[in-house]
């Protein structure tokens, strides 16, 4: 493996995880709302009220999404096929890919990450959520085999990540994951 990978694996791995402070279940904060509008009415509208529903399911897709990378990246002994009921496509192959290279190096997680501040909005042209959270990994660690932490020092504590979320019937997968985020 070369450093630039694994550079990008172990960065990766401490932004998977921090301690949520709730037994390890990551929680999403409800301090801001989703990006829907209500009309101008006070009483909101059948689909007004469908859609603001189902963005709040997409937003809790993240959440889903966080708990299932948390739970593989502490249990080296779980499948990663657990990942199917909560990511596909780009974002699967991904976190499969860097959840295996963790693996073989020995690295295990300790603690939950934390979804913060989701927001989220359907885009009518590809038919999919784009939500946006803040993940917190400020209690975060990563341990080699020897129990060493190998959690870079200069790790931004929280960053806002967009994510591409997919509805399939009632389920909701995230799609894309880039890790490509600012400092929140």
């Amino acid at each position: 493996m070369n450093i630039t990978r694994t550079g990008t694996l172990i960065a990766a791995a401490f932004l998977l995880t921090a301690c949520s402070g709730n037994g390890g279940t990551p929680q999403a904060s409800s301090s801001q709302p989703s990006s829907v509008t209500s009309s101008a009415s006070s009483t909101p509208t059948p689909s007004t009220s469908a859609a603001a529903t189902a963005e709040e399911e997409a937003q809790q897709a993240i959440v889903a999404y966080w708990a299932a990378l948390d739970a593989l990246a502490s249990d080296p002994d779980k499948s990663l096929s657990d990942l199917n009921v909560v990511a596909r496509d780009q974002a699967l192959a991904h976190w499969q890919r860097d959840l295996t290279d963790m693996r073989g190096a020995g690295r295990t997680q300790v603690g939950s990450a934390v979804v913060r501040d989701s927001q989220g909005a359907f885009d009518q042209a590809s038919s999919l959520y784009t939500v946006t959270a803040c993940i917190d990994v400020s209690a975060v660690n990563v341990i080699d085999k020897d129990g060493k932490s190998v959690v870079l020092a200069t790790r931004e504590p929280r960053v806002r990540y967009s994510y591409k979320v997919q509805r399939d019937a009632d389920q909701y997968f995230v799609v894309e994951d880039l890790l490509q985020g600012k400092p929140c």
